[in-house]
């Protein structure tokens, strides 16, 4: 072992990098960070943990191949990367580097569609980045994903060995956030962060709504959107009007305040294309409010349907699932006070001090 490991500083590091830097300072790692021109790297709380800052002129893309290339080529002209027992990496992957992924795969993201012909335009529009996944993740020393689902979609579309990969659950964010009183609502009211309306499940949703309206004509419900560029979503606004769905949905800008909106909800719903965890969700379960997902979402790690929170079938019939579950929610509202103390357990210890410390043992579990 050399004690000596390198950071590119990027994604979700801001989150847990003092706390993993304070885990390295004790066991006496060497830390040098390699930072983007847009990074915040000049923070005195993690430069006095740093031996040196490497500024890299190379401006910061991931989706561009050949700019990762122009990074990893930087990297390797500034220091000698065998110097290291560890490059970590969150969100970008180099041939040296540990990465720490919190997305999807471009390979899954593009197998979704059931379109097989625009999936082909897709496969040969993004020729270069599939290529790059397959054959660059594939040599990382280790990799950490956010959740199962992740390192299933990882062990598929990038032919890596599982034994390879490792699973630490993302800590909750909002814990900082005012604190609310949970509204009344006369009305039961789902609501949904669909900030990307198509990718965050936002159709799906109103899909889903439809069907709801036909099948349970008896249950009134009403559906609250984060959507902050529904002003500019002009088929949006016609589908709203075509369905006649004025009466049932509320569209709302970006907020600050992230707990005001769990709390003005009955139960939140995600619906995603894809979530590699899905942090709104152990946000809203921080704020006592039940969760209704997917079984594509990651977080499922954490949820049991009808214990912890609700699931509906991802993979058929999608719409009339959701619709289904979302009348079974309903119905089951006496045993939400203990279901989402069921889920606040299940979320205690998802802190990113923990998820710093995982990743370090994971890194130096033999010092």
């Amino acid at each position: 072992m050399k004690n000596k490991i390198g950071i590119i500083f990027s994604g979700f590091f801001p989150f847990y990098i003092v706390h993993f830097l304070e885990l390295c300072k004790k066991s006496n790692i060497i830390v040098d960070l390699f930072v983007f021109e847009n990074n915040a790297s000049e923070n005195e709380v993690i430069t006095q943990y740093i031996n040196k800052i490497y500024k890299l002129k190379t401006k910061y893309n991931d989706k561009e191949v050949k700019i990762i290339q122009n990074i990893e080529n930087e990297i390797k002209n500034i220091v000698n990367t065998d110097d290291y027992d560890y490059i970590i990496s969150d969100v970008l992957g180099l041939s040296f580097t540990c990465n720490i992924f919190h997305y999807a795969t471009l390979s899954h993201k593009i197998n979704l569609s059931d379109n097989i012909i625009y999936k082909t335009i897709l496969k040969i529009g993004h020729f270069r980045r599939l290529k790059h996944e397959h054959n660059y993740y594939r040599d990382c020393k280790k990799i950490f994903v956010v959740s199962n689902y992740l390192k299933n979609d990882y062990i598929k579309n990038c032919n890596i060995d599982s034994k390879k990969i490792s699973v630490i659950h993302p800590g909750v964010s909002n814990s900082h956030l005012k604190a609310h009183t949970k509204t009344e609502n006369k009305i039961f009211t789902f609501g949904s962060v669909t900030c990307g309306f198509t990718n965050k499940g936002g159709y799906n949703i109103l899909e889903a709504l439809r069907k709801f309206i036909k099948t349970y004509p008896d249950k009134k419900i009403k559906i609250k959107f984060i959507n902050p560029k529904y002003n500019k979503q002009i088929l949006l606004k016609l589908y709203i009007k075509l369905y006649k769905l004025e009466q049932y949905v509320e569209f709302l800008p970006f907020t600050n305040d992230i707990n005001g909106f769990y709390n003005s909800l009955d139960t939140l719903i995600c619906a995603s294309k894809y979530e590699a965890f899905g942090r709104v969700i152990t946000e809203a379960i921080t704020c006592n409010i039940p969760v209704l997902i997917g079984s594509n979402i990651g977080a499922c790690d954490i949820i049991k349907d009808n214990i912890s929170g609700f699931i509906f079938n991802a993979d058929k019939n999608i719409y009339q699932n959701i619709a289904d579950k979302m009348s079974e929610v309903i119905s089951k509202q006496d045993k939400f006070e203990e279901i989402t103390k069921k889920a606040k357990d299940s979320v205690q210890n998802l802190t990113w001090q923990n998820f710093a410390q995982q990743l370090f043992d994971n890194l130096f579990n033999t010092l």
